[in-house]
Order: C-alpha cells, then sequence, then structure tokens
C-alpha cells in the first residue's frame, strides 16, 4: 500500500511538472512568434489628413499640416511670374502606439497622388523613389535639412536659391525612422507616438489628397506580459510547496514509523527470572504445644 500511494504521488508530481514546463515552452513559443511577425496597414482618404484618429488599430497615423505657413512664387517656365502661387506646408506624421507592447521597429511609404516638392524632413532619412524615363530612380537621403543636389540625380526645381525635390503623382518616399538618443523615434513605448515632419510645397489651396500611406511595424512583447507565463509560473509554484510538504511528511511519517518500531521491540521482549524466585520455598511445621491432646469428642 505505502509504495502504492509513493508511486501515485511520484506520478501526480511528474504530470505537474511536464504540464508547467509545457505552459512555459508555449508562451516562449508564442512571445518570440508574435515579435517576429510583420505587420502591413494601409491608410488612405480624408482621414489620414486630418486629426482623426481610429483607436481600433493597434497603429495609427495621421498627416495632419500645421497651421504656420508661407508662400512662394513658383515660375516653372521663366515666364516672369512674381504671384505667389504655392504653399510650404509642415506635415506632422503622428505615429500612435496603442497597445500594451512597444513598437520594436517601423517605416512607412507615403505615396503621392498629387504633385508635391519636399523641402525639408528631420530625424529619420528619406528613401526616394521617382518614375522617370521609362524606370525608377531610388536613392536616400539622410538628412534633408542638409540637402546637397549633386549627391543625387532627383529631379528637382529650384525657388528663390532652395532646390526642391519633384515629386509627381506614382512617386512615392519611404521614411526610416531615426534610434539616436537626439530624435529617439524607436522603440514606441505602450500606449505613446512619436511624430517624423517632413515640409512640402503644395499649389495654394491644393493638399494631399488622392495619396496614400502604407506603413509596416512590428512589436516586442515581454514574456511576462503573456498569460501562459504566469500560468506556469503558478504551475512550478504549486508544484514546488507540494513537493517540500511532501518531503516534510515524509521524513516526519519516517521518524514516526522507526519510533513505532523501537517501542514495539522494547515491550514485546520477555523479562529474565530474578534468583530469589527460581529456588522454591520449604514450608515451615507448626509447632505444637507440648502435653495438649486431642480428645475426640
Amino acid at each position: 500500500m505505502k509504495t502504492e500511494n509513493g508511486n501515485r504521488a511520484r506520478t501526480r508530481f511528474l504530470v505537474t511538472l511536464l504540464i508547467a514546463a509545457a505552459c512555459m515552452i508555449l508562451s516562449v513559443i508564442k512571445t518570440t512568434a508574435y515579435n517576429r511577425a510583420k505587420h502591413h496597414t494601409l491608410f488612405a482618404g480624408p482621414a489620414l489628413f486630418s486629426s482623426e484618429s481610429s483607436q481600433a488599430r493597434d497603429v495609427t497615423v495621421n498627416a495632419v499640416p500645421r497651421s504656420s505657413t508661407w508662400t512662394k512664387a513658383f515660375d516653372f517656365n521663366n515666364e516672369g511670374i512674381t504671384e505667389h502661387n504655392y504653399q510650404a506646408f509642415t506635415y506632422d506624421f503622428t505615429i500612435k502606439n496603442n497597445t500594451r507592447d512597444e513598437v520594436s521597429s517601423f517605416s512607412f511609404k507615403l505615396n503621392f497622388g498629387t504633385e508635391a516638392f519636399l523641402s525639408s524632413a528631420w530625424n529619420g532619412a528619406l528613401e526616394v523613389h521617382q518614375l522617370m524615363n521609362g524606370g525608377e530612380y531610388v536613392s536616400t537621403v539622410p538628412d534633408l535639412r542638409v540637402f546637397v543636389p549633386d549627391d543625387h540625380d532627383f529631379r528637382t526645381f529650384t525657388v528663390d536659391g532652395e532646390t526642391l525635390i519633384d515629386m509627381k503623382p506614382g512617386d512615392y518616399l519611404i521614411y526610416h525612422p531615426s534610434a539616436t538618443m537626439n530624435a529617439l523615434e524607436m522603440p514606441i513605448k505602450p500606449l505613446e507616438g512619436t511624430t517624423p515632419g517632413i515640409i512640402m510645397y503644395l499649389p495654394i489651396g491644393g493638399d494631399l489628397g488622392g495619396s496614400s500611406l502604407e506603413m509596416d511595424y512590428t512589436f516586442h512583447r515581454l514574456l511576462t506580459s503573456e498569460p501562459l507565463f504566469w500560468i506556469a509560473l503558478g504551475g512550478f509554484a504549486v508544484w514546488l510547496i507540494a513537493l517540500i510538504i511532501y518531503i516534510i511528511t515524509s521524513v516526519q511519517i519516517r521518524k514516526y514509523n522507526e519510533r513505532h518500531e523501537r517501542d514495539t521491540r522494547s515491550s514485546g521482549s520477555p523479562s529474565r527470572p530474578s534468583r530469589a524466585s527460581s529456588t522454591p520455598r520449604i514450608p515451615t511445621p507448626t509447632a505444637t504445644p507440648s502435653g495438649s491432646r486431642n480428645t475426640p469428642g
């Protein structure tokens, strides 16, 4: 019976340990797969270029122009145009992380649906794609604030001494964020955001209507955020506590059994007889007084 109970207890301990280990392994696998997954989201329509933002998505983007602006006269054909016909817009691309996990990496692709002229950008790098001469020209500008036109073969236009990159419909740019301490665009903390900015010129009264934005991003989830991790940890804790109780109880029972066996052997052994009791006693005769007779009645 004792052997059967011991085997049953050991089996239970082993099963509990295996279940806890399986939960831990599954939590590691799920967390690793989640962190490696690449997400792709398309943003388009009026909501992209307004202050409205849908919190239903895990990551949202809005490209809202600032109220401060200025204008310039663009004379494309050297016709002597002096009237200002283009307006500068500073677009803040606000990227919000609506989850409780970090956005470990991201980039976004801005597809132009109307002609625009890039003036400046900050923090990250711009990978510019222009369709020209039946093909596509691609080059990356690390910092558009210090743009050197001679380092690239972009289609450009110069106004008032400033060289602008001409983006026509069908062209696009890819924004690569900066992870330096000054910019610190990555990672994006849970429930926080980052705001890259691009300055571009559009016709007065125009906007980026017809343009769209595609975003690629990945998350980083801590192992402690996985429910299976805590189930496994609880299983290990229960297993360890039960094991300690089992060991203590087994030791106490073994001590009790040993003491009980000693007491049993001590009480069951026969006692040795004493020397006095081994010698038979001889009865002493009773003396009869002399001269007395028994007279029959």
